[in-house]
């Protein structure tokens, strides 16, 4: 006798293999770097090349109700200084999705990353960081490179 999954069990099957093929496929370019490369200071020294480009980073979780939820943090590093923080916030069973999207200037001092929010957000965030092939490690939660 076969089973049948549920709508809500299909669903989340799916989003757990599809999610992760989805963000592997997002993988275009890789790079390598040694230490001597990541101590630098200003967006337009050297190093900040590396981090510069689009990164994004995927959680996925159940809720107290038993839903597939998912939260995705964008992180977008210009060379000119500029950086833009997005949130995603999604409900993969119900299709339901959320976006927060936050304005920033960003700089490099050391391994140090310092994010300064622009109006009307306010506030500043610093971040130890690594970048490895096509991951940039941020206080050790790493992000996929999405795009240079």
């Amino acid at each position: 006798m076969t089973r049948l999954l549920s709508n809500h069990a299909t669903l989340r099957v799916l989003a757990m293999v599809m999610i992760p093929l989805a963000a592997s496929a997002c993988e275009i370019d890789a790079i390598r770097i040694t230490s001597s490369n990541a101590s630098t200071t200003g967006p337009r020294s050297s190093g900040s090349s590396l981090v510069v480009g689009q990164w994004s980073r995927v959680l996925l979780f159940s809720d107290a109700a038993g839903n597939l939820q998912s939260s995705e943090t964008v992180w977008y590093f210009g060379s000119d200084g500029f950086a833009t923080r997005t949130v995603i916030t999604r409900n993969v069973a119900y299709g339901f999705a959320d976006r927060i999207v936050a304005q920033a200037r960003w700089s490099l001092n050391g391994r140090t990353i310092l994010i300064t929010f622009l109006p009307p957000d306010r506030g500043s965030l610093q971040f130890s960081f690594y970048v490895d092939d096509s991951t940039l490690t941020l206080d050790g939660r790493d992000f996929r490179r999405v795009f240079r």
